[in-house]
């Protein structure tokens, strides 16, 4: 890699990082003085903290991710470099930190240097694993594996510039002082505390989360903040909270990389795993939501499911509706078919005007036997054209935390996204769609309670070119990496009935009919793979009763479209019950029962048209 004379632009500057073997993350930038993050000049990392939503768990060596990243979503964003194994950086705040390197009187031999916007940034190869640690002397600090630093061409809250003085292929081995130092700084007790003093009811969840947070500011890892949260819980608190509540206070504070100069320092290189690791499958047990429907083989937690849906079908009613407020109140089994086993939290992201779903709400409430009532505090709604200041929700960090921090504190059990069009701005067919799923499962493993369902257009089969499309063609990629598909069509020319078609990883698929009714999906019909929602003999019925009956009048008196009744009659035709002839200036198909006397039907359908 080359000096600063070579680094041009973020991107550019992230491949060659990766290059060399260093995972890069995107960090936020300066807006001014402050951090362009939402909490802008009440940050206390201003452009350091990472943007994506698991902060340096994404770091990444894929030229595809970083293009991704610095390419397209955040073209200034500033570069994080995470220290990889084999490196160790140290972290100079100012000549404040070069004198107190002078006193101590050890020797910083010369190596790659980049320029901070207060110090300088010193990067060796070692052998040994040198932790991080907080202070080795003043003002100055050690990034070892699993931390990250801002690296060059990035930009300071300052207004300064991260450049490289010495560019990072001149990388040099470290003193062995640099170990000696580390290892004897991390030996510090955790921050004093008065031990007689006891925490009463009242204080103990402030008092806990303020030693939680001063413990990850001086670099501390999760691990060690939950050891001492419990171990001072257990001492003075009176009475002591539950461990889990401790426990979730440590977790609540160690997703937040730590403030200023101490961006993610880890207690051990266990707790410091930029990537989790690959999961040996011979030991692999159920998880406890193994065993949990919500809504048997259709929504359950952890999945993600695709609703992809015809205009006019009713797609609203149907999922942001019936759906939703089932499993929000009301339970029972979503279009008469599903069962809802467990009722929680809905949160319904809608793309409607809120009055529109108002009436909507009001019309399913009305059929549920429920009122608005009801749903208080379970079923809850957000304009997803405002929600993210008018960008689209899903694609931005920073509201993608705040949501789900919110549903976490809520126990949404359901979101539905209505649609995926509007929370992305993505084009189903482009490859920016990946980004969505990474997206949207990173919110289910911070939510392993929680189902996702995405409503998104279905262009009719037939439009696009090259004739009708199968199913691959319509949903784009929307159905390529989620968990199930529900195509929602239109039945035939009815807009008073509805197709379902349920596939991917379920038990079976299942194509159903239903009836529309007060917002409602009623009176299901399974359609067995091959087979017809009409039966054979009710259709033959229909022909023997009305000789010389046409696809559209025998469509009508069947309830299908008309191309659907010519194929039920062509089905009989090949069992030789019916038999079929053209007749008139238009070529009109006319449909005979084979036992009818043909001669005889013909002259009365002459006779009478």
């Amino acid at each position: 890699m080359v000096a600063e004379e070579g680094v041009v632009t973020p991107l550019h500057a992230a491949l060659m990082y990766a290059e060399a073997g260093f995972p890069v993350i995107p960090l936020h930038t300066p807006n001014g003085v402050a951090c362009d993050c939402p909490k802008g000049a009440d940050c206390s990392s201003p452009a350091k903290h990472p943007r994506t939503l698991n902060g340096l768990k994404s770091a990444s060596t894929d030229p595809g991710t970083i293009e991704g990243w610095f390419g397209k979503r955040w073209q200034h964003a500033n570069v994080g470099v995470v220290v990889p194994n084999g490196f160790v950086v140290v972290d100079i705040d100012g000549p404040e930190g070069i004198e107190a390197i002078k006193q101590a009187g050890v020797v910083m031999p010369p190596t790659s240097i980049a320029q901070t916007g207060r110090g300088w940034h010193y990067l060796y190869r070692t052998s040994v694993l040198i932790r991080p640690a907080v202070g080795i002397f003043e003002h100055v600090d050690i990034r070892g594996p699993g931390s990250y630093i801002v690296a060059p061409p990035s930009k300071h809250a300052n207004g300064k510039d991260y450049r490289w003085k010495i560019g990072i292929e001149a990388v040099s081995d470290a003193p062995a002082w640099i170990a000696e130092r580390a290892e004897a700084s991390r030996r510090r007790d955790v921050p004093a505390d008065d031990p007689a003093e006891p925490i009463i009811e009242g204080g103990r969840n402030a008092h806990l989360a303020s030693l939680a947070g001063s413990m990850r500011r001086r670099g501390f890892g999760v691990t060690a903040i939950e050891a001492a949260l419990l171990a001072t819980n257990r001492d003075r608190c009176v009475p002591p909270l539950p461990d889990d509540e401790v426990t979730a206070i440590a977790a609540s504070v160690g997703r937040y990389a730590p403030a200023e100069r101490h961006e993610a320092v880890g207690e051990s290189p266990e707790s410091s795993v930029v990537f989790p690791e690959p999961e040996n499958r011979g030991t692999a047990t159920l998880s406890d939501l193994g065993t949990i429907e919500y809504v048997e083989d259709l929504i359950r937690p952890g999945r993600i499911v695709v609703v992809a849906a015809e205009e006019g079908t009713g797609k609203s009613y149907a999922i942001a509706g019936e759906l939703a407020i089932r499993v929000a109140v009301a339970g029972g089994s979503f279009a008469e078919t599903w069962p809802i086993l467990e009722t929680g939290p809905v949160l319904v992201l809608s793309e409607m005007h809120a009055d529109d779903d108002f009436t909507r709400e009001d019309t399913i409430l009305a059929a549920l036997d429920r009122t608005r009532a009801d749903l208080d505090a379970r079923y809850f709604r957000l304009n997803l054209m405002t929600a993210a200041h008018g960008g689209p929700a899903l694609m931005d960090d920073a509201w993608r935390e705040y949501i789900t921090g919110w549903m976490t504190e809520h126990d949404t059990r359901l979101m539905v996204i209505d649609t995926g069009t509007a929370a992305t701005g993505v084009d189903p067919w482009g490859s920016d769609i990946q980004q969505v799923y990474r997206n949207l499962r990173q919110m289910l493993e911070a939510l392993p309670n929680l189902a996702i369902v995405v409503v998104v257009h279905l262009k009719k089969p037939g439009q696009g070119r090259g004739g009708e499309r199968g199913l691959s063609a319509v949903m784009g990629e929307w159905g390529r990496w989620n968990d199930i598909t529900v195509m929602m069509e239109n039945d035939g020319a009815s807009l008073d009935r509805v197709k379902l078609t349920v596939r991917k990883r379920v038990r079976r698929e299942r194509r159903l009919v239903l009836t529309k009714r007060d917002g409602l999906l009623v009176d299901p019909q399974e359609i067995e793979a091959g087979g017809t929602k009409v039966k054979p003999e009710e259709t033959l019925a229909a022909i023997a009763a009305n000789p010389g009956i046409g696809q559209k009048r025998l469509g009508e008196l069947l309830g299908v479209s008309k191309a659907t009744a010519g194929r039920y009659a062509e089905s009989l035709i090949a069992s030789r019950v019916v038999r079929s002839d053209t007749l008139g200036q238009k070529n009109a198909i006319r449909y005979f029962a084979d036992d009818e006397d043909e001669d005889e039907l013909l002259l009365e359908l002459k006779e009478t048209s």
